[in-house]
């Protein structure tokens, strides 16, 4: 007998999905989340407003957990393990020295999420001493959550992402994000099995996590892995994208079997494919992102409204004292968290990280789903940790915008240390082609230090390190170091760049006898007599592209342009019209350089080098971004 289903409730929750963006939209000069808006879209459609569902839908109940366990393996894929474990230290700006084991990402960032845990304990404590809530552990869960998804568009807009306090406040988010699914999940088998034998159960999973991790990353190295996904990802194949949602469907089932929350299940599969894919050029990202916040994601997030119980949270006159020192308490455990960043950074960057990691929305609400579905926490508090994520996510990313506003108007400069007549012309050749430029020169060295428009003088006694500490430099976006002695210059390079934050570095040394020390530091190396050498060999051989390098033509310029827009990804060059003379000499991927093709497809984060004129250069730069 065919089971009857009622598709009315569905009709209804889709039809909202759609209007929340369109309405948000709309109303103008209040940026509001979508997802604020489907949680609202929900409530009003739920038995807090107009009660239009009637009796809950087995159909919708079902959607709205795989929303759930979907919207935490996206939290999973936001995982930038790079950010917290680097080969050389993290710069920060500001003055002051400090021991490079701290300047660490995970190191700070740890500390920082160990300060707001300790802090979210003492207020939980204090909350459930007050008598308004039992269980004082889930709720400092609760408090100590943090949101990537929120987090990462407003540095993304902001253009912080690369900044010392854009790291920062990565670092801490990912961090956070990740110790917060676990510490729960441990605390849920805790709390409903007791300490025995089920706990090492997470442990069980971590390692077959890692034996899953190393055989897909061995099948990329040493078989056609990667070539036969390629091939197949494409129009009905869609293999990676079936490949990502197969490997999040058997670690959600295998974390049921073994007894442990299935959000560990699939926040590890999101973690995966984001360590198995390329975060800039991978397809299957904005595939996956597009599937979940397309249709599961805010099935879920309206289904919260639904259930969203304002009469429990207003019944008694302690609901409005719950939320009111919740809201307080979500704000001071993580401007806690953030003093730690004092050592690096000013005070008014701090405060902006406390105000951006303020900001809570999906795992908050996914530690009150679960905390009502277990019995920690009552239909009252539900409530109220709702309405924190509303509140929060609607005033930090405006209080943060306020707090960086110096910040973001500062552009990026290149910063060339070095007072030599070789460093003098680079400077005015950058200067000359509409660059921000600096030079960091010691009188004592010799050379020409004489005013240029445009040119930006900062003066120091020495090269010493004691004397580079001092320099205010603002954001850097290249480091060129000019200082002829070999060791020196690499000591001088490695100094300022690790200050700085700098990746884009450049050394220009004579009679180097150890280059592979600077490729050690990560440090590009210009050898001034193998460079003439291969520039008269290039002379001989390619005169046009030796004139098209140099920029012999005052109005020809060449430039690195990066792809942006989403609707880039997977597009043929034959399909795209360059603007004006634009000519793309090539494509760097993944560290990979590409000469182009015509059915060469681009991907978002492709970093494009082009040729043209100073205004067509600039409208690519505009059309790709």
């Amino acid at each position: 007998m065919e089971q009857h289903v009622d598709f009315f409730p569905l009709l209804i929750v889709t039809l909202l999905a759609v209007a929340a963006p369109v309405v948000l939209h709309r109303i103008p000069r209040i940026a509001i989340p979508i997802v604020v808006g489907e949680i609202l879209a929900g409530v009003l459609v739920g038995p807090s407003g107009f009660d239009l569902l009637g009796e809950p839908d087995p159909w919708l109940e079902f959607l709205k957990v795989f929303g759930f366990t979907y919207l935490m393996f996206l939290c999973g894929l936001e995982i930038d393990f790079n950010l917290l474990f680097r080969e050389r230290p993290a710069a920060f700006s500001g003055p002051g020295s400090r021991p490079a084991w701290l300047s660490r990402p995970a190191t700070a960032a740890a500390l920082s999420w160990g300060a707001t845990l300790a802090a979210s304990g003492i207020a939980s404590l204090w909350i459930a001493g007050a008598g308004l809530v039992e269980n004082a552990v889930l709720l400092a869960l609760v408090l100590s959550t943090t949101s990537l998804g929120v987090v990462l568009p407003v540095l993304g807009e902001r253009g912080l992402s690369g900044t010392a306090l854009g790291q920062s406040i990565l670092a801490v988010a990912v961090l956070g994000d990740f110790a917060t699914v676990f510490l729960l999940s441990g605390y849920v088998v805790i709390y409903t099995e007791g300490l025995g034998f089920d706990l090492l159960l997470i442990l069980l999973l971590l390692a077959i996590t890692f034996l899953v991790y190393r055989l897909m990353h061995l099948s990329q190295r040493h078989l056609p892995l990667e070539r036969w996904i390629e091939e197949l990802s494409h129009a009905t194949g869609q293999l990676d994208t079936r490949g990502a949602l197969a490997l999040a469907v058997v670690f959600i089932a295998l974390a049921q079997s073994l007894g442990v929350e299935i959000i560990l299940g699939a926040f590890i599969a999101g973690a995966i494919v984001s360590l198995l894919s390329d975060r800039e050029g991978s397809l299957v990202r904005p595939k996956l992102n597009a599937l979940g916040y397309g249709f599961f994601i805010p099935i879920f997030f309206i289904m919260v409204g639904v259930d969203f119980d304002l009469e429990a949270l207003f019944r008694e006159p302690s609901g409005r004292n719950l939320v009111l020192l919740l809201i307080v308490a979500a704000f001071l455990v993580k401007f806690a968290g953030a003093l730690v960043y004092k050592i690096f950074l000013p005070w008014r960057q701090v405060v902006a990280i406390g105000t951006l990691t303020s900001a809570r929305l999906s795992l908050i609400i996914a530690v009150a789903e679960i905390g009502l579905e277990i019995g920690l926490v009552t239909p009252a508090l539900r409530s109220a940790i709702i309405l924190v994520s509303i509140v929060t996510v609607l005033v930090c990313p405006v209080l943060f915008n306020r707090l960086v506003e110096r910040v973001e108007s500062e552009e990026g400069k290149i910063l060339i240390v070095g007072a030599s007549a070789q460093a003098r012309l680079l400077a005015e050749r950058m200067v000359a082609h509409g660059e921000r430029v600096a030079m960091v020169t010691a009188p004592a060295a010799g050379g020409e230090t004489a005013p240029l428009a445009g040119l930006e003088i900062i003066p120091v006694a020495s090269y010493s390190d004691s004397d580079l500490e001092h320099i205010e430099a603002g954001r850097v976006n290249a480091l060129v170091c000019m200082v002829e002695a070999e060791a020196e210059c690499l000591r001088v390079a490695t100094t300022m760049r690790d200050r700085l934050g700098v990746d884009n570095v450049v050394a220009y040394a004579g009679a180097v006898q150890e280059p592979g020390e600077f490729g050690r530091r990560d440090i590009r190396l210009v050898d001034p007599t193998l460079s003439s050498v291969t520039m008269l060999e290039a002379l001989v051989r390619n005169p046009d592209l030796v004139s098209l390098l140099t920029e012999e033509e005052p109005n020809r310029l060449i430039r690195d342009i990066r792809v942006a827009h989403r609707s880039f990804d997977g597009r043929r060059l034959d399909q795209i019209r360059l603007p004006g003379d634009v000519l793309i000499i090539s494509i760097s991927r993944s560290g990979l350089i590409t000469i182009p093709h015509g059915d060469t497809r681009l991907r978002r984060g492709d970093r494009l080098t082009v040729a043209g004129s100073r205004e067509a250069i600039e409208e690519a730069a505009e059309y790709f971004g």
